[in-house]
């Protein structure tokens, strides 16, 4: 089976795109998928679900604090959250976006 997107593809896009400078308590690639299968999920979505959904995702030594969780929704997160999809687009469709 053919990997999408690694993790060291997630962890390097949101280095790129400034999402985490340093590795610390948020890690990118279980907030990627949150936000995947949080909106996913038959119930409306909202920051107190997902916050719930990532630290069930996480070791209980990452776990964050709702206000650590929430400030992390800012541009760097979309602008992050756009490049890992457009990747995983691109190599899904096999062409460039």
């Amino acid at each position: 089976m053919m990997e999408l997107i690694s993790l060291e593809e997630i962890s390097s896009v949101a280095v790129t795109y400034k999402f985490i400078i340093r590795s610390r308590k948020i890690r990118p690639e279980e907030f990627l998928l949150t936000l995947l299968f949080g909106f996913y999920s038959k119930e409306e979505p909202s920051i107190t679900k997902l916050h719930r959904l990532y630290n069930s995702l996480v070791s209980p030594e990452n776990r964050v604090v709702y206000s650590s969780f929430y400030e992390r929704f800012t541009e760097d997160a979309v602008l992050f959250m756009d490049a890992c999809l457009k990747s995983l687009l691109s190599k899904e469709i096999g062409c460039g976006i």
